[in-house]
């Protein structure tokens, strides 16, 4: 039950960590798609 727990808690501290890392890049993608078609 314990390393549930821990997994779970785990788990909601990269959530938060993921969500930013993805709105940084994806107008990053955005841009780099425009370049290519272009």
């Amino acid at each position: 039950m314990a390393s549930a727990r821990k997994k779970s808690g785990c788990m909601s501290l990269h959530e938060p960590l993921i969500d930013a890392f993805k709105r940084l890049h994806e107008p990053l993608i955005d841009a780099f798609w425009k370049i290519v078609q272009g």
